[in-house]
């Protein structure tokens, strides 16, 4: 287990609140319109981790010319579908709203 320092805790501004309208954040909390400060929601954050490695290139090519043109085919399947899975790693990162949870 790894001991991680504890997060510092940021208390909201206390008493009146001159100057600051609603919407206005400090110190991780946002004035409301009922003149009280909240604690802000954070967002959850979403990360891309590309577990595929990227297609051989040079790798490919040797093996095509080695056997004459035979290995072409798989190359170009392995291209398509690395090319494939990468456009839907891509679009999720884009459009996260398509996601089916």
């Amino acid at each position: 287990m790894h001991d991680f320092p504890a997060m510092p805790s940021y208390e909201p501004p206390e008493g009146p609140t001159p100057g600051y309208r609603p919407g206005d954040v400090i110190n991780g909390h946002v004035l409301g319109a009922d003149n009280q400060w909240h604690p802000l929601a954070v967002a959850p954050v979403m990360v891309a981790v590309d577990p595929m490695p990227n297609t051989n290139h040079i790798l490919h090519l040797l093996l095509t010319v080695f056997t004459c043109g035979l290995w072409a085919p798989v190359w170009i399947i392995v291209s398509m579908v690395d090319a494939h899975a990468r456009k839907v790693v891509s679009d999720r990162i884009q459009h996260p709203e398509r996601i089916s949870r």
